[in-house]
């Protein structure tokens, strides 16, 4: 598990364009749950979705800045990947940005994390 200045650090090192890929998403309410009831469950969703661990000790809550962050390694090459998800719980806009190595890995994961969060 990772401390925020680990993440911070080891995320500020993989900024080139070959190593950031973003992608945005947009929440919709679903059935008796309202965007602001989804949105606090993303952290969540994330963590059951891929093999992925919050960044200090477990918090699966939401920043100040509504983004929350999150640190892997690829199962094949053990690789470091970073995650942070954005997402306005009023409007439910949002993006994933996987910042990691390869760049394969990278577009495939933010890809799968939009679809997850996406419900």
């Amino acid at each position: 598990r990772m401390k925020r200045a680990e993440f911070v650090a080891a995320a500020s090192r993989l900024q080139g364009i070959t190593q950031r890929t973003v992608s945005s998403f947009a929440l919709k309410a679903a059935g008796s749950q309202s965007l602001q009831q989804i949105h606090a469950t993303l952290p969540a969703v994330v963590v059951k979705s891929a093999n992925l661990y919050p960044i200090d000790n477990n918090n699966l809550s939401w920043k100040s800045d509504n983004s929350c962050d999150f640190s892997g390694k690829l199962p094949a090459s053990t690789t470091p990947v970073f995650v942070t998800i954005n997402a306005d719980p009023g409007s439910g806009t949002g993006s994933v940005v996987v910042l990691c190595d390869n760049l394969m890995a990278a577009n495939s994961l933010a890809d799968y994390l939009k679809k997850s969060v996406q419900g």
